[in-house]
């Protein structure tokens, strides 16, 4: 049976690293041409909420999930909770050039401020500060696309084991 870590790494394979022309900056790609369907629809979905392809903030987060599933042991329950324990870039920098880099980013900042304030426990705290809004936001998208990963990891490994 194949496992999740090795279809992890297996995914892996097909993403590198490239510098854009002009400013060069180093980001993240998967060649269409040679990436499997499922590879290409694992990237599509976790691009679900930016309508264009590609964001290079998308791109490294499906990276760094692979990297992160193929280190990882166990079952889907506890390969979901060691998502937890992913923590975003906490500068302000950081931070800000995120938020800053699609409008759609905005959403994800939004959903932590109206969970903030449906808590009892944090409303009461108000105000909340802004860079723990935007790491909150920030968690949202990672969750969102290490979730997507290991579910296209899980799907494949049920459709490899089927076949």
């Amino acid at each position: 049976m194949t496992t999740v870590q090795e279809l992890a790494a297996d995914a892996r394979a097909f993403f590198e690293k490239a510098i854009r022309h002009g400013s060069g900056e180093e980001f993240w790609k998967a060649d269409p041409s040679k990436r499997p369907d499922w590879v290409a629809a694992m990237i599509h979905a976790a691009h679900q909420d930016f309508g264009s392809l590609p964001d290079d903030y998308i791109y490294r987060l499906v990276v760094e999930a692979l990297d992160w599933f193929e280190d990882m042991e166990g079952d889907y329950d506890e390969l979901e909770t060691s998502i937890n324990e992913v923590e975003p870039d906490p500068s302000n920098a950081a931070l800000v050039a995120w938020l800053g880099s699609h409008p759609a980013r905005t959403t994800y900042v939004d959903d932590a401020l109206e969970e903030a304030f449906a808590n009892p426990v944090t409303s009461k705290r108000l105000p909340l500060r802004t860079y723990d809004l935007l790491w909150s936001g920030r968690f949202r998208e990672i969750e969102y696309v290490y979730h997507v990963v290991l579910d296209a990891l899980y799907a494949r490994a049920k459709a490899v084991t089927v076949s």
